[in-house]
């Protein structure tokens, strides 16, 4: 067989199944229905002359469980037209985008034929046209001719239809199937004969809403926009709602109503067996303790499948906004696999507006690597990035834990185990659903190993959702001298129909000694004091011959680095923080207390006592510096450290002030090694101060974030 012929073949496979299987993420605007617990009943078999919205799924022909591509095409909610007892169904098609083969195909729906009671097909009513022509109007005007013998001047005068209107009969049941046959010119172009389908209309009756007449314009097209979501956790440790939920939604309005739709996760299933998804939802536009007071909502599951072997299934539901800008939605998760009980999470959903291009994806990105036994280390921005050099909440880390930081090391322990972490994005706009990989150098396909789905909150080094894939170098038979392990990886779509140029990744394991930790390592610790003296804020806030004595001890910390020379090292680092902890500020100042206090409550944070109550303010111009102290914390028998503080200008998790070390501690982490932690942060508040900021608090005792505020006590 030659090659064009292989190549014909394997377009014409790979549109057959694209237009007759679903699987991509937009292939399913698939509605859901907000209840309201006080709707009035409206009995569908018997309705009165008038118009009414309706949801509806346009579905495979052969197979009713997954939707059409047609399904793209059809405006949602449609519209059911009585008159005189006689039922008809409206709908407004749109143009449809599909990628393919990394371009993007734009066509309109060319014609729709409608089964009647005696089995015939008919055209339905045109009521409204497209005055746009795409590439493939030829081939519309050649099926137009054939189909309904028009020539010459009438020929020229077709349009593609936008508004399409035909009868249907009374429902028996609450969903009720037609039959309908659609051409598409696009399809045709590419597949002749191939541009007419079967395709199943599915009316939910039980979704009937009555039209009143200044919501029934006929030609007025449903408004939709992108927006990012604004996740606040209901406690620090319940970022349930928050996994489950896609990152992008939909603010859309149907038939003079507003609404956020939501795409989340109502399965998803770990390789253990646990289920991560929201299998129910609520909810209210303000926090309601009891379940009597919310809003129900069923989704619609609009996309199924499996990662080795644990399934998952994503749904879309629609929510009143009701001129209201935040949501509370509270969701039912899984308490244990052993047994049916639910625990009850919520967060708080707010949104602001897309500004940027969103292009669907099939897209493969490596994110972090952690070897079991050590710590990441951090970089500077100007050093160079290796190959597995990552960067976290803006910091730049190398997992390299050779000493020479070329390599990884390898002792014949679980220490030496490598995991790697790829993004998981929006299941929205990237199609990625599987990554497959292999470790002897073969190319993987769909059979190979499978990369399981993970999550962390707040975690210091990886993102909060992940696909994971964990190097076990002991079973790879590496020898006792080191040895490469050559991993490949490819990413696949939902049905694999669909992959992403294999990545190659050359992962080298040594019997070096490994590099000494960052908290074994005195001479690292004792840079941070350097870099802390050499800071711009430093140089601002201290006294200029404060600043003197302080630059004066940090040129001779530097030399003795320099020589590492451990001893002075030592002592002149210890010197250093001493002039850094002593005050000397050459601005007016004023002493505070300040706390924590939870997010949601009145009460003391737990993250408190890390926090030394007494604080600093320094008054520049317009500007003021918060300097605050922090200590190490008991919690059982863990001592638990700050590592990082974040504080927000206005809400959580939104714009940050900026927040410089202005001197460390030494102590033993979770980690079981020395390190830096802060003893003395100065945030920059460059607008009028306030008495409460919104913060969270990095701490290796929970490995988290955990969101509290902070709030400050003016004499």
């Amino acid at each position: 067989m030659n090659k064009q012929i292989r190549l014909w073949l394997s377009v014409v496979l790979s549109l057959s199944i694209m237009f007759s299987s679903f699987s991509y993420a937009d292939n399913s605007i698939v509605e859901s229905v907000a209840t309201d617990k006080l709707a009035s009943y409206l009995n569908y078999q018997d309705l009165d002359d008038g118009k009414y919205s309706v949801d509806i799924d346009v579905v495979q022909h052969d197979n009713k469980k997954y939707l059409s591509m047609a399904d793209d095409a059809i405006q949602k909610p449609a519209i059911v037209e009585v008159k005189n007892g006689k039922y008809y169904l409206q709908l407004t098609v749109k143009p449809i985008v599909r990628e393919f083969y990394y371009q993007n195909l734009y066509g309109y729906l060319g014609d729709m034929l409608y089964k009647d009671k005696f089995g015939n097909f008919k055209t339905v009513d045109k009521l409204y046209f497209y005055d746009e022509k795409d590439d493939y109007f030829n081939i519309f005007k050649q099926y137009y001719s054939s189909k309904y013998g028009v020539y010459g001047y009438d020929l020229e005068q077709i349009k593609y239809p936008k508004t399409i209107r035909f009868p249907i009969a009374k429902p028996q049941i609450q969903n009720q199937e037609l039959a309908v046959k659609v051409f598409v010119p696009v399809m045709e172009s590419l597949m002749p004969n191939e541009g007419t389908k079967l395709c199943v209309p599915t009316i939910y009756w039980k979704t009937l809403q009555k039209i009143s007449s200044d919501d029934s314009n006929d030609n007025s097209d449903n408004s939709q926009k992108w927006v990012k979501l604004d996740f606040e956790d209901g406690t620090a440790t319940s970022p349930d709602v928050r996994w489950a939920v896609d990152d992008y939604a939909e603010l859309i309005t149907k038939n003079g109503r507003d609404y956020l739709r939501l795409t989340y996760y109502s399965e998803q299933y770990d390789d253990a067996g646990y289920d991560y998804g929201a299998g129910r939802l609520e909810y209210s536009y303000s926090k309601q303790n009891s379940s009597n007071s919310r809003g129900e909502l069923h989704g619609k599951v609009f996309e199924k499948g499996d990662i080795s072997g644990a399934s998952y299934q994503i749904s879309k539901v629609d929510i009143p906004l009701k001129n209201h800008n935040k949501i509370y939605l509270y969701g039912y998760f899984m308490a244990s696999k052993y047994n049916n009980q639910l625990l009850e999470k919520y967060a708080v959903i707010r949104w602001q507006n897309v500004t940027s291009n969103l292009n669907k994806t099939l897209d493969l990105k490596y994110k972090a690597l952690k070897q079991q036994g050590y710590k990441p280390v951090r970089k500077s921005p100007s050093d160079a990035k290796g190959v597995f050099d990552f960067v976290n909440k803006g910091v730049l880390y190398s997992p390299y834990t050779s000493k020479d930081r070329k390599s990884f090391v390898y002792d014949g322990t679980r220490k030496s185990i490598l995991t790697l972490a790829f993004a998981r994005e929006s299941v929205q706009f990237n199609e990625l659903r599987h990554i497959k990989y292999t470790l002897d150098g073969s190319n993987p396909n769909k059979y190979s190993s499978d990369a399981n789905t993970s999550q962390k909150n707040n975690d210091m080094f990886f993102p909060t959702e992940y696909y994971e894939i964990v190097i076990n170098p002991i079973q790879l038979g590496i020898s006792k001298n080191g040895g490469m392990v050559t991993l490949k990886v490819k990413g696949y779509n939902n049905d694999f129909t669909r992959s992403t140029p294999i990545k190659t990744y050359q992962i080298p394991f040594g019997n070096s000694k490994p590099r000494e930790n960052e908290g074994a390592d005195v001479f690292a610790r004792a840079k941070d004091f350097v870099d802390i003296a050499s800071s711009s804020v430093a140089k601002q806030i201290y006294s200029r011959s404060k600043y003197r004595e302080i630059k004066k001890l940090k040129n001779k910390l530097a030399k003795f680095i320099k020589k590492r020379n451990k001893s002075l090292t030592k002592v002149y680092k210890e010197k250093l923080r001493k002039q850094l902890m002593s005050g000397g500020y050459k601005y007016q100042s004023e002493q505070i207390e300040v706390k924590f206090v939870k997010f949601n409550k009145n009460q003391t944070s737990m993250s408190n006592k890390v926090l030394r109550k007494n604080a600093t303010l320094l008054y520049v111009g317009a500007k003021t510096y918060l300097i605050l102290d922090f200590k190490p914390m008991k919690v059982g028998n863990i001592e638990a450290h700050l590592r990082k503080l974040f504080v927000y200008k206005d809400r959580l998790d939104k714009e940050q002030f900026k927040v410089y070390s202005l001197s460390k501690y030494e102590a033993t982490g979770t980690s079981s090694s020395i390190a830096n932690f802060d003893e003395r942060v100065v945030v920059e508040i460059d607008e009028p101060l306030q008495d409460e900021y919104a913060v969270r608090v990095d701490n290796d005792g929970m490995n988290s974030a955990p969101q509290a505020r902070l709030w400050l006590y003016f004499n």
